[in-house]
């Protein structure tokens, strides 16, 4: 095929997408108010400050490693895009973002070339994924969550909940698959192999949900190579297990371990159920079928793979819009990846029955392509007609969020801000302003604070007599300086308060806007003198009294903590007889504690955070932190995978040229 008219189609089609999407592209608030946006603006924000993987992360949760923050991908190149332009890394997040996920039927255009072998129907496919969405026809559920303004709904994700990273990894998916299946061939080129080693970290690296999709596509590609002679299963898993080493400086064990594990429970507490197993066997029996019947058919791979994960994908979006099964944590999510290979299956398939001599197969491609576009016309030409004006894009200093964070960066508050609802996701996307909470949980290897936070919220264990009581220790514990509560007539989307108005007569109130309040915490600092039979033995709201005592006792000596960067803390003041040092920063074993030169026993406690056994005299307790034993073992594997598959790539086009 000739591959100028395949760009200049390509070329087409993206501005088509950019022009259809450019409100996208400006520097302005999305009307509704539960985008997750503002946390990826936030992680960009402290990765231009501080690029340093191995780093610490002091504005979120009490602190955390910048590793288990979220994965680099986007955060990391929208920050490069802020350094070399100079533009403010949360609106340079929003342009890449933006940009790969507008982007995505180029991306289906590429891989109806290869699938087709003609561009008709791959310019068709692309056309017809960018201009409406089946979602909004086959699932009431998603019809009826369109919002005020048509998009299709990949990209009503993204502009309504803030889907960025998944549409990300949506749009580099089929540049894997294609790298993969080139990598495949049996004989060819040994540079393909490095080539789709890279093309699927990318992936994995830029979203968890995108990573799996690309697993489960490896399975299926090689599903369809089974019994080809064309087919080599070895450089398939060779090429996996290298982009597993080159992605390994982030993805460690220990990375995997912790996501995994949380992703369960903060996908709304997520459980594997009996009738699971059944439909996965169903499902695996299906696929099977299918692949047996192309061998009869004519076996071929693009094509077979394709439409191998249409029906994989919509067998989990189906099960959980239709059938109320969630076989997966967050299956609703899948249904990108669903409608992306539903088009590229359909398409291609269309393609297959109008070639064809029988009139029946004409007929069954020519009757569903009337459907489609009967059905999708009217999506195609609002989304066509509506203009810019329909977007109601507003200003971020309009918001309260803003409003409420701007305030807060003017009182250079010492210690953190107890944000609820949006404005945990925002608080950080504009300003470094530390934070109880935080936007991504699924990395926390200490959950403590989320406990504690949660109690806050919703009063949970308190009665009605000691609601603000109990909250003040909680909060007190947990750090806060300032509370933000969000009464019922605010503009902020979530007001995830149960009692809103507990603290009034109990806090004074520094800041007030409308039904939006700023309470003043009483606050002492981040760093206590404390005994041993002061802290808690287990976490809960019980355990926090004599805590809570020793924090407020203002006839106590107070150390005094000051950071240096984000890596490096310095307390001091002299211990008293019999006191340890507690210090209010999430534990983790990348932190080391030394006093004059000598080691100091670091532990972690039930609240989860930080206890130092100093010594009176000895001077002050630096803590710094330090990368972990198997991040630089993964670094240095990821280095040397690295360099062999350049190695291989050099080698290949050594070898080409000769």
């Amino acid at each position: 095929m000739n591959a100028a008219r395949v760009a200049l189609a390509a070329i087409g089609l993206a501005a088509v997408c950019l022009a259809l999407n450019r409100p996208m592209f400006e520097d302005l608030e999305y009307p509704y108010r539960d985008s997750i946006e503002g946390g990826y603006a936030g992680t960009t924000r402290l990765v231009a400050g501080h690029p340093n993987p191995w780093g610490w992360n002091p504005l979120q949760y009490g602190g955390l490693p910048v590793q288990f923050t979220y994965l680099p991908g986007l955060p990391y190149t929208a920050a490069a895009v802020a350094g070399l332009t100079g533009i403010e890394p949360g609106y340079a997040y929003r342009l890449v973002s933006s940009f790969l996920a507008v982007l995505a039927p180029v991306s289906l255009l590429l891989l109806l070339v290869r699938v087709t072998g003609n561009l008709a129907p791959a310019l068709a496919g692309g056309a017809a994924l960018a201009l409406f969405s089946p979602s909004y026809g086959l699932f009431t559920m998603i019809q009826k969550d369109a919002g005020v303004f048509y998009l299709p709904w990949r990209l009503k994700v993204l502009v309504k909940y803030g889907e960025g990273p998944h549409n990300a990894g949506l749009a580099l998916l089929p540049l894997a698959m294609l790298a993969v299946w080139s990598a495949a061939e049996r004989g060819g080129a040994r540079w393909r192999i490095p080539v789709a080693s890279v093309a699927m970290a990318a992936v994995t690296l830029t979203n968890w949900v995108a990573g799996l999709a690309l697993a489960a596509v490896v399975l299926l590609t090689l599903l369809a190579g089974a019994g080809r002679r064309d087919f080599s299963f070895g450089r398939v898993l060779g090429a996996s297990v290298l982009a597993y080493l080159m992605a390994a400086f982030w993805l460690t064990p220990e990375f995997v371990k912790t996501t995994l594990l949380n992703w369960p429970r903060d996908a709304f507490d997520y459980k594997v159920e009996e009738n699971h197993r059944l439909q996965w066997l169903s499902l695996v029996a299906v696929l099977v079928a299918v692949r047996w019947l192309f061998r009869r058919m004519g076996d071929n791979l693009a094509l077979c793979v394709t439409t191998l994960t249409a029906i994989a994908f919509g067998w989990i979006a189906i099960g959980y819009y239709s059938w109320q099964s969630d076989l997966l944590p967050e299956s609703r999510r899948y249904v990108l990846e669903f409608e992306f290979f539903l088009v590229a299956a359909l398409a291609a398939w269309m393609w297959l029955g109008w070639r064809s001599s029988n009139g029946v197969h004409r007929f069954c491609a020519v009757a569903p392509l009337a459907m489609m576009l009967m059905s999708g016309a009217g999506q195609g030409i609002r989304y066509a007609t509506q203009g810019p004006a329909a977007w109601r894009m507003i200003p971020a200093r309009e918001t309260i969020e803003y409003r409420v964070s701007e305030w807060l960066d003017g009182a250079k508050p010492q210690g953190r801000v107890f944000a609820s609802g949006g404005l945990r996701f925002r608080l950080n996307a504009h300003f470094d302003l530390a934070q109880v909470g935080g936007t991504f949980e699924s990395g926390l290897r200490n959950r403590a604070s989320l406990g504690y936070a949660y109690q806050v919220r919703t009063d949970l264990g308190s009665t009605a007599e000691s609601r603000a009581a109990d909250s003040l220790r909680q909060l007190t514990v947990l750090g806060a300086e300032y509370v933000v509560v969000h009464g019922a007539q605010s503009e902020e989307y979530y007001r995830d308060f149960k009692n809103p108005g507990k603290f009034e007569g109990h806090l004074p109130d520094a800041f007030r806007d409308g039904d939006d309040t700023i309470y003043r915490v009483p606050f002492r600092g981040l760093a206590h003198w404390v005994r041993e039979d002061e802290l808690p033995k287990q976490e809960g709201l019980a355990q926090l009294g004599p805590l809570y005592g020793a924090m407020t006792d203002t006839a106590r000596p107070l150390p005094r903590l000051r950071w240096e960067g984000n890596n490096r803390m310095i307390v001091e003041g002299d211990a008293p007889a019999g006191m340890s040092l507690f210090v209010l920063v999430s534990h983790d074993e990348g932190w080391r504690a030394r006093q004059s030169g000598q080691a100091v026993a670091l532990n972690g406690t039930a609240t989860g955070f930080l206890k130092a056994a100093a010594k009176a005299g000895a001077g002050p307790v630096v803590l710094e932190f330090e990368p972990s034993a198997q991040q630089m073992g993964c670094a240095a594997v990821s280095a040397a995978a690295w360099m062999g598959g350049i190695s291989l790539c050099l080698t290949g086009r050594r070898r080409l040229r000769g």
